[in-house]
């Protein structure tokens, strides 16, 4: 039977040199704790922009439905937007399934129109499409799932252009 090599003895803690870790830097201003952008005076780091915390320009484009990002030479420029992200679907409308009842179920959020959906024969299958004005106003309308409009859980999901 073969015996293992000696070990090296461990020198004591008292002759290693003391272990601090390197000093964490503050909070820039202008920045919360989750990283979320508090301030336009601040050179955001466009890694974190993105549909859960988008930037909403001072000047630049007026139309709210163009996000805007800063750049490494901290000027504006608009950032490309799916088309697909300003929509969704309903399922499980009640009977019959009216447009306004639909807009007053996403109250609060700024719908731009409502298709109420039928099947080849013309009879409502109980879904509808909704288009939003903007990507951020169909996103709050996604954290409707499982709400109820009447006596009935809606199912809202993510739609496509092309289901438009």
């Amino acid at each position: 039977v073969a015996s293992a090599p000696p070990m090296a003895a461990i020198p004591p803690l008292s002759g290693m040199p003391p272990m601090h870790p390197p000093p964490v830097p503050p909070i820039p201003s202008g920045m919360n704790g989750s990283g979320s952008i508090m301030s336009m005076n601040t050179n955001a780091n466009p890694m974190c922009l993105g549909p859960m915390n988008p930037v909403t320009p001072l000047q630049g484009s007026m139309n709210p439905a163009t996000p805007m990002q800063l750049n490494s030479q901290n000027t504006m420029k608009a950032l490309h937007v799916n088309p697909d992200d300003f929509y969704v679907c309903l399922h499980g409308l009640p009977f019959p399934p009216v447009e306004s009842d639909v807009k007053e179920f996403f109250h609060g959020i700024r719908v731009d129109s409502v298709i109420i959906i039928k099947d080849h024969m013309g009879r409502l299958t109980g879904s509808g499409l909704v288009k939003f004005f903007t990507p951020q106003d169909a996103f709050e309308a996604l954290k409707r799932n499982r709400m109820m409009l009447g006596q009935r859980f809606i199912e809202v999901t993510p739609a496509t252009e092309r289901q438009w």
